[in-house]
């Protein structure tokens, strides 16, 4: 998404609303930015406490996904809470495979062929066990 490109929160609207029934459940006020950028704003948001979590949705394609595997790295080296959804999570098992398991080239087949794939498609797995 470039700079320019608005937020579509109707997108996501489900995932929002759960996340503030969540907080009345929880007894505290949810405050979502709805941004899927993040910036060394957001960076200094997160040290002072203003953002107190990472949430990371689903979506497709390789399209964000450098920007989500760098957002789940920060969520982790800074011992913020971090939450993926689909999509989310594979970026953060990406993340984990290249930072801490030492797979450097760590990536997914939806992107394409890779030399060190983490994530695959279920067709992929299917198709290994039918042999």
């Amino acid at each position: 998404m470039s700079a320019s490109t608005p937020v579509l929160k109707d997108a996501y609207k489900s995932l929002i609303e759960a996340l503030h029934h969540g907080g009345i459940a929880n007894q505290v006020k949810v405050n979502s930015t709805g941004s899927s950028r993040r910036s060394s704003r957001d960076d200094r948001d997160v040290l002072r406490g203003r953002l107190q979590g990472i949430l990371v949705p689903g979506g497709f394609g390789e399209r964000g996904s450098e920007g989500k595997i760098e957002a789940a790295r920060f969520a982790r080296t800074r011992n913020v809470p971090y939450f993926g959804i689909c999509f989310g999570m594979q970026m953060a098992v990406i993340e984990a495979a290249r930072n801490l398991a030492g797979f450097p080239e760590a990536s997914s087949t939806e992107f394409g062929p890779t030399s060190e794939p983490v994530v695959g498609l279920m067709t992929e797995w299917t198709r290994a066990t039918n042999g």
